[in-house]
């Protein structure tokens, strides 16, 4: 969003002002992958703003923006949040099933690191567990999250 300069006449007065975002808004932080221009992988975030104020409705909102975003690596196409709730620090993140849609382990450890790393950057969220369509569903290459509450992933540096 551009930053617009307004002026406005009151009472004689010049007076500057910045439009902000409706509502009060918060932001949080979704973690994803990306390669640079040297074929090398490095961590990178996006932003989103919401005016959530529920842990399940923040989460809801950064998966969303997470899957209809511009970063897609490791990301299947067509991915929707189905819902989204947290028990006791847990958070049951429900996505369709295009979620399967990434091919090959290597692709697996990412999405499930890009997943996790995000999750836990949440408010009241200490692990995350993945539905798929509803369902606790294994993942393509046999992985699973379920629980999660951390992550091992060795980025691929060689060009």
């Amino acid at each position: 969003m551009k930053l617009k300069l307004q002026l406005l006449l009151l009472a004689g007065l010049l007076i500057f002002t910045f439009p902000q975002k409706a509502g009060a808004e918060s932001v949080y932080l979704i973690n994803y992958l990306a390669f640079d221009e040297n074929g090398r992988e490095y961590w990178t975030t996006g932003e989103v703003y919401t005016e959530a104020i529920d842990s399940g409705q923040i989460a809801y909102s950064v998966f969303s923006a997470m899957f209809g975003g511009e970063n897609t690596y490791c990301i299947p196409a067509g991915v929707t949040v189905l819902g989204t709730e947290i028990r006791e620090g847990n958070l049951f993140l429900d996505l369709s099933a295009e979620i399967l849609d990434y091919g090959g382990s290597f692709y697996e450890e990412r999405l499930k690191a890009q997943l996790i790393s995000t999750a836990l950057g949440l408010p009241g969220v200490a692990s995350l567990s993945l539905l798929v369509n509803g369902r606790r569903a294994g993942l393509s290459e046999g992985g699973e999250i379920w629980g999660a509450d951390s992550f091992s992933l060795e980025l691929d540096n060689q060009p």
